[in-house]
Formats: C-alpha cells, structure tokens, sequence
C-alpha cells in the first residue's frame, strides 16, 4: 500500500465520528421550544426538555469553548429560522446567566445580615452578663449565645460558599450564551457515513 493512499485512510473519519458530530438530532425546530407556548421564535419559551438535555451534554466546569451541533432533515431547515433560534437561545442563555449573577448577589447579602445580626447577639450576650445579674438577663443569655453563634456561622457559610454554588452554573450559562451554534442536515451526515 503507498504512503499516500495509507495517509489518506488514517485521516478518513470512522461512522461513530460521523453520527457524534451533531449534538443533538432533531426532527423539526419544535423541539427546542415549549409545545404549549404559541407564540413566534423570537419570543418562544425555550423547552425545559432541551435545556435539561443540553445541560447534560455540556457539564458544568467545562474548560473547552462550547460548540452546540444540532441536525435536522434537510426538508425543515430554514437559514432564518435558524438565525432566530440562534439569536433565541443565546438570549435564554444570558438570562440565566444573569439570574444566577443576582441569586450569588443576593446570597451573599443574605450571609452579611446573617453574620451581623448573630455579632449583635453575641455583644448583647456578653453585655447582659457584665450588667445585669437578673433571672430575665440569665434566660436572654441562653437565648442569644446560641442564636449568635448560628447567625455567624450560618452568615459566613453562605458568604464563602454562596459564589463556588453558583460559579459553576454561571460560568456555564456564559458559555453557553456566547457558544457556536451550527445547524447540520442530517442527509449530508448520512451521506458521510455511506462513504465510510
């Protein structure tokens, strides 16, 4: 066999690289939004199915730039309805990702009340034993060293862990809004693997 014609049959693709190069394989456009939502592409309610689907294509923390490859038949394809979709999906993506941004916002403001109310606890603890020596300022103290300690420990579990919770989501929905999206016919896929 010549040197040639050996390159040429290592660099041919194998069937299973040929089927694994599109993402997802669907039979219309339908399928990526929600059946029960009439209105037009551009403000159609993305499908829960399909999100969860591609959440599970594309784990969180991955480090590779993310290129989503969707077949259809040739007979449904449209360039504009693709440029829609396109321009849909990554506007869903941006809000998730900006959701997300508020929820780690929000989280962590809640730790710093958290974490302020429980030092107030604790201070007014330890004022009420050098002050008063009543019955009532005994029963107050029971209630506030526990109830301070909770409000610091609690305030600053939910300001260190509230950004490595929602890092990972984020930092997927980022990607996913600014990913490559590319729409294949499935014909030319199969003619591929014909070839083979």
């Amino acid at each position: 066999m010549c040197a040639k014609k050996r390159r040429k049959m290592e660099k041919a693709e194998k069937p299973s690289e040929v089927i694994s190069s599109a993402d997802f394989w669907l039979d219309s456009y339908q399928e990526i939004f929600s059946d029960f939502d009439p209105a037009p592409y551009e403000r159609r309610i993305v499908s829960q199915d399909f999100i969860d689907a591609v959440m599970r294509r594309f784990p969180e923390g991955s480090d590779e730039p993310i290129h989503l490859r969707i077949s259809l038949p040739k007979s449904v394809r449209s360039v504009d309805t693709e440029h829609i979709i396109v321009n849909r999906l990554k506007k869903y993506f941006r809000k998730m990702a900006a959701r997300y941004e508020k929820r780690m916002g929000g989280e962590q403001k809640q730790g710093a009340a958290y974490f302020i109310a429980g030092c107030i606890l604790l201070l007014a603890f330890v004022w009420l034993g050098l002050n008063l020596e009543t019955i009532t300022s005994e029963i107050l103290g029971i209630l506030f060293l526990p109830l301070g300690w909770f409000g610091v420990w609690e305030g600053t579990s939910r300001i260190l862990n509230a950004p490595e919770q929602y890092k990972k989501k984020l930092g997927l929905y980022y990607e996913l809004s600014q990913a490559k999206y590319e729409f294949i016919s499935e014909e030319d896929l199969l003619k591929k693997i014909k070839k083979k």
